[in-house]
């Protein structure tokens, strides 16, 4: 009985495993069958027993891209067939899968497509293999979303453009290498700014580690569209930086990437350049890229720019120590525009000026040379106005003599004219008594009576006559060689008056024998009348002639006055050439020197 029973027990176990075990297949294969996972279930030869409804839909999805390389693949009809179908090499595929002994992933690549398969041996109670579940995976959108990530990746850090990446909480979470080289170079100098900055270890560090205001700094990324600048100067290095938000389609912040720039090289640059400093050159294999050109482009503008302002500079130095046949060239340079200009333009100045002072040479050696002509005729002119002045001087001495004979002459022309007047006057009156004398001779035979009266009135004309005549003797000396004629004149007179002086005498003596001498003193009247008579005319025209000579006197005396103040005139005017011609010939000596000067000055240059 109980043998039976345990006999019976035996196959009902069995029945109910096997129901179990459908049971669980069935809900297995529910699983499988709404996994979301592409699922492929094969035997253990390989053949296609089952997929779930996700492998089918990305079989019918790809199907035209597998068809590329398997044109016989049908979706529908791959149930029954080998799984060898998708391998190369069926055998190899066949012996990989009989060798599995645990879960295996490989990569099989179909036309356009790439799938991973996640293989993974079923076994049995026994350990028996009894099949195989596939998963298939299609990469191909990641693979080409990694590729894409990767060739991005790449350029950024091979782009010579020096970026930043930031997320929304503002932690560094990627610098490519244009940066990091620009951080390791410039660390030391970031570092007195920003204390701990460490180029190799920024990743994880958040942004605002450069911003002095970080809020304000998040404040403009999250609020503001479009770049925002910023300048970091510090222990001459300048550096300048744009930062950008990053959003999403949505517009929501997600980030900020920033791109930093090492100007320094190229500000300082610029300093030189605005200082004169055309000798600067950037480095320009500490640069990349685009920066790299155009440090070398900028080297290229400075050496176009440099090279004729330092010929320039050049011919100019050497023409600041007076090398005038210095010229600027092109140094094989072809020269355009402002430069072309500035070499003409200095060439030609240069010219002009070897021109100027060529000019300045001869016109200084003509002026040497007249300056010392000058010179020497100053000072032979001078030394001519010396004799010329002393000779002016004798002069005013002597017109100074004759101006004081010239007015003692006319004193004494003036005195010797009213002596003549005189004279004429008494000439006449005795002209007039000798013809009473005439008279009285012819009365003598009838008045021998009035002889004595006659002959006292003769006594005293003659006395009156002889006086006159001394008188007149005097003022004759005192005329000097103009009274000499007059001075005989005065002698015939005193002589007259002394003879009559004697006839009276005689006639007292001999009175006589008047009747006797009376015919012959009526003979010595007559002709004592005529000769009065030219007495008289003589002594009328010597008084003319005084008068003549005493106005001729008076105006000789003015002209000597006038000349002597002309000859003080002279002798000041030659005293003054005298000095101007002094003047002169050291202004010419002076200019000589200076003319000298101007030939040593301009001989320094060389023409």
């Amino acid at each position: 009985m109980t043998l039976s029973l345990l006999s019976l027990v035996d196959p009902l176990a069995a029945i109910g495993l096997a129901r179990d075990r459908r049971r669980a297949n069935h809900q297995s294969s529910q699983i499988v069958e709404n996994a979301s996972a592409c699922i492929m279930v094969s035997d253990a030869d390989g053949i296609i027993v089952s997929m779930n409804a996700a492998l089918r839909a990305l079989f019918l999805e790809t199907a035209d891209d597998i068809r590329q390389q398997y044109p016989f693949f049908d979706p529908a009809k791959l149930i029954g067939t080998s799984f060898d179908v998708f391998h190369a090499d069926p055998g190899h595929q066949c012996n990989l899968l009989r060798s599995l002994t645990a879960r295996h992933v490989a990569r099989i690549r179909i036309a356009a497509r790439t799938f991973q398969l996640v293989v993974t041996p079923l076994r049995d109670d026994a350990g028996l293999t009894t099949g195989y579940a596939v998963e298939w995976t299609d990469l191909t959108p990641l693979l080409a979303v990694s590729q894409r990530e990767t060739r991005f990746r790449c350029a950024l850090d091979n782009m010579s453009t020096k970026l930043m990446i930031a997320d929304a909480d503002g932690a560094i979470v990627y610098l490519n290498h244009a940066l990091l080289r620009m951080f390791r170079r410039c660390g030391g100098a970031l570092r007195e700014r920003f204390p701990g900055f460490d180029p190799d270890h920024l990743i994880g560090r958040n942004i605002d580690l450069f911003h002095r205001r970080p809020e304000h700094q998040r404040a403009a990324l999250r609020e503001r569209v479009g770049r925002i600048p910023a300048t970091i100067e510090v222990a001459g290095t300048r550096l300048e930086l744009e930062a950008m938000a990053i959003r999403d389609a949505d517009g929501t912040y997600q980030g900020a990437f920033v791109v930093w720039d090492d100007i320094s090289a190229v500000h300082s640059l610029l300093g030189d350049v605005a200082a004169g400093e055309l000798g600067t050159r950037l480095e320009s294999e500490h640069f990349d890229g685009s920066m790299r050109r155009l440090a070398e482009l900028l080297n290229q503008v400075m050496e176009t720019i440099s090279a004729p302002i330092d010929n320039a500079v050049r011919t100019v130095g050497a023409l600041s120590t007076g090398d005038l046949t210095a010229r600027m060239g092109d140094n094989g340079r072809v020269l355009h525009g402002a430069y072309l200009d500035l070499q003409d333009s200095l060439n030609r100045s240069i010219e002009s000026l070897a021109g100027i002072v060529g000019s300045i040479q001869t016109a200084a050696r003509s002026v040497h040379q007249a300056a010392g002509d000058i010179s020497e005729g100053s000072a032979e002119l001078s030394e001519r106005s010396e004799r010329q002045a002393a000779a002016v001087r004798e002069s005013v001495s002597d017109v100074a003599e004759v101006t004081a004979i010239s007015h003692v002459n006319a004193e004494r022309l003036t005195a010797a004219s009213t002596s003549a007047t005189g004279i004429s006057r008494d000439a006449q009156a005795g002209a007039a008594l000798v013809r009473d004398m005439a008279t009285a001779m012819r009365q003598i035979h009838a008045e021998n009576n009035q002889v004595n009266e006659f002959l006292a009135q003769i006594e005293a004309i003659a006395f009156q006559t002889n006086l006159l005549s001394l008188n007149a003797a005097v003022e004759a000396a005192r005329a000097g060689v103009d009274g000499k004629g007059f001075a005989v004149v005065a002698s015939e007179v005193r002589a007259l008056s002394q003879r009559c002086t004697e006839s009276a005498r005689h006639i007292r003596q001999f009175v006589e024998s008047s009747v006797r001498t009376v015919t012959q003193g009526r003979r010595l009247s007559t002709e004592a009348s005529a000769r009065i008579e030219q007495i008289v005319d003589s002594v009328q025209a010597l008084d003319a002639s005084l008068h003549e000579i005493s106005r001729n006197g008076i105006e000789q005396q003015a002209k000597a006055r006038h000349i002597g103040e002309v000859t003080a005139q002279i002798d000041a005017i030659t005293r003054q050439n005298g000095v101007l011609a002094e003047q002169t010939a050291v202004s010419a000596r002076s200019l000589q020197g200076l003319a000298a000067q101007l030939l040593s000055r301009t001989g320094e240059f060389r023409t």
